[in-house]
């Protein structure tokens, strides 16, 4: 065999075992993404892991990959394999492949646990990738890549010498913000230069309602019961409430943070202000110009029930046990033009001064909290 016939046979036998290896890789990554609760097979995972976690850095994209759509207890294989192979190559004297990195970071197809673990270790090999990268995340669809970018807003209107030049930074801060925390922060520090963000719109608080009400909750019997306005909406309809007739009439909520309060809602037709034991409903006209998959997220101290277009979308039989902002959470279906939303707002017959509350706070999200709003206004 001469030298170029030996050094041809070698190539073609490095070719197969590469990808011999690569085989075993996918192997052993579609074992450790089959791991399963109660332990389900974490004995066949212990040898996978061991495979993967051998693997060269060059194929972090890959396993990075590996990490979308995996549950919770495949993605924690999964990353340690990556942490011991960045953590290997490092301690070798290598470097990781930068390049291949960042660009898994910014494809934004990606799980964001994966994309956020290739960041930080591309942030081990590269000082500088926070300042290029971190600003295209304003928008990203990963809260928690998206945050960061926030907070660097945040903190440069802090810095920042004009009042104008704080205002446009919290401004354009605002518009990307969804988590609760970075929102008030926002808020709080545009009033101090005398502007009121419109959190209602930026949140997708919906404060335009019909109301009808009181029904009956004596002994909390009007949860379950189907009163006639769960029976479909017509706001020229009147319907037997706990006192006498009643219909539905407009209510807008003036509140900053969107609470609508259906004992001042309905107070003409209660016997005592802020009666207990009642039901009172509130109904909205919400136009969509597609079908699309939507959160309805709620806060309330009270019972709660929520339809959209008469199907039951989340209900909660919970009393004066606290609230918070996107307290529940809900998926629904809008579909193509008009969609009426019902809610049922229960009280109780608590009498403590804390638990004279009825009222919710209401809004249309997609699934990392940005606002959805009605195509048309109410009546429009």
């Amino acid at each position: 065999m001469n030298t170029l016939t030996r050094i041809a046979f070698a190539a073609v036998l490095a070719a197969l075992a590469g990808r011999a290896c690569a085989a075993d890789l996918v192997k052993s990554l579609e074992i450790l993404r089959a791991v399963g609760p109660q332990g389900a097979g974490n004995e066949a995972a212990t040898a996978a892991w061991q495979e993967v976690a051998r693997s060269d850095a060059a194929e972090l994209p890959k396993l990075l990959s590996a990490l979308d759509g995996a549950n919770p207890l495949a993605a924690n294989w999964i990353r340690t394999a990556i942490d011991a192979i960045c953590e290997r190559t490092l301690r070798e004297g290598r470097s990781l492949p930068q390049t291949s990195l960042e660009q898994f970071v910014l494809e934004t197809a990606h799980a964001p646990k994966g994309r956020r673990l290739a960041y930080e270790w591309l942030l081990q090999v590269d000082a500088k990738a926070e300042e290029r990268i971190v600003p295209q995340f304003l928008h990203d669809p990963s809260l928690e890549l998206r945050r960061d970018a926030v907070a660097r807003l945040i903190a440069q209107a802090e810095s920042a010498g004009k009042p104008a030049e704080t205002a446009d930074l919290l401004k354009k801060a605002l518009d990307a913000a969804r988590d609760r925390d970075q929102v008030d922060t926002i808020a709080k520090s545009l009033k101090k230069l005398d502007i009121q963000a419109d959190l209602v719109r930026h949140d997708g608080l919906v404060v335009d309602w019909w109301v009808i009400g009181p029904f009956d909750n004596t002994g909390g019997k009007g949860f379950s019961t189907e009163y006639a306005p769960e029976k479909g909406f017509d706001p020229q309809a009147e319907h037997q409430g706990k006192h006498g007739p009643v219909r539905w009439r407009r209510f807008s909520s003036d509140s900053p943070n969107g609470q609508v309060d259906l004992n001042k809602a309905l107070a003409d037709g209660m016997e005592k202000e802020k009666e207990r034991e009642i039901v009172g409903y509130a109904a909205a006209e919400f136009h969509s110009p597609e079908a699309r998959f939507v959160h309805i997220r709620t806060a309330s101290d009270n019972a709660l029930k929520i339809w959209v277009n008469g199907k039951l979308v989340d209900k909660h039989e919970i009393y004066h046990g606290g609230t918070v902002f996107d307290q529940y959470r809900a998926a629904a279906i809008l579909q193509p033009g008009r969609n009426v939303i019902l809610v049922k707002a229960c009280q109780n017959a608590q009498t403590q001064d804390w638990a004279e509350v009825l009222s919710f706070q209401f809004r249309v999200c997609d699934e990392i909290g940005t606002a959805i709003l009605s195509q048309k206004k109410p009546g429009g």
